[in-house]
């Protein structure tokens, strides 16, 4: 029906500026990376159950189909070794470097301006998009481009003296790095195009953070050598979780 997707982007939308808040009460507790980290890891198993579970349902809803009724399966398409490439490539901008440059930055910023930088995801997509070809350039796309930005120039404002305090909160490397984090998501969703639905948008979810989970560990562990070899400074008490502290 056409109230559910207004329904499910209303929901996202909630989710999505609720996270910075709720990350407030999270970040005192836990290194950045940690919480990173274990978001992937429970998006890919709430995924790998979703998949599951639409596997089971099709299955049922085929075995009470009659034979003679000419329904017929589709077929899952093979993932290619391009595919997975791809797949790792769009969850190392659209995880890996988005989630850690939103958590490393959030400690120093406020979950409101965060909120307002955010919604440049829209703003950078359309420019990696033109810049894709996967966009027509018009007019009155570049006065959006310029307006946007405009936008984010006068909240986040890198040009302001060294130690003026930014009157929307936050350290100036902070904010920018924020910028950064919605540029690299941008660049993920102009980049994946069809191949959600080319290979399945369960499917492709579940591939998607289960790569980045990986490279998540992956710099998390390289992290951890960094800052036992002193090559790193080690993370302040109120931000190490135990685990840092073996």
């Amino acid at each position: 029906m056409l109230y559910q997707p207004i329904l499910a982007l209303i929901a996202v939308q909630f989710l999505f500026g609720g996270l910075p808040v709720a990350s407030k009460f999270v970040l005192p507790h836990a290194h950045p990376m940690t919480i990173v980290v274990t978001r992937s890891l429970f998006a890919s198993l709430f995924f790998l159950a979703l998949m599951a579970f639409s596997k089971l349902a099709d299955k049922k809803t085929f075995q009470t189909k009659s034979p003679t009724s000419g329904v017929q399966r589709s077929a899952t398409p093979t993932l290619t070794a391009k595919n997975h490439i791809t797949l790792a490539m769009l969850a190392f901008f659209g995880v890996t470097f988005n989630q850690s440059a939103l958590f490393v930055a959030l400690p120093k910023t406020s979950a409101s301006i965060t909120s307002i930088i955010s919604p440049s995801i829209a703003l950078f997509t359309l420019f990696f998009s033109l810049l894709l070809g996967r966009e027509k350039f018009e007019k009155s796309t570049l006065l959006v481009i310029l307006l946007g930005a405009a936008g984010v120039f006068v909240v986040v404002n890198p040009l302001q003296a060294h130690g003026v305090a930014n009157p929307y909160g936050g350290e100036t490397w902070a904010n920018m790095l924020n910028v950064a984090s919605a540029a690299s998501y941008a660049f993920y969703l102009a980049l994946a195009g069809s191949l959600p639905a080319q290979i399945g948008t369960i499917r492709f979810s579940l591939m998607f953070f289960f790569y980045g989970f990986l490279l998540n560990l992956a710099v998390l562990g390289g992290y951890v050598i960094a800052t036992e070899n002193q090559w790193l400074p080690a993370p302040t008490m109120a931000l190490m979780p135990n685990t840092f502290m073996a």
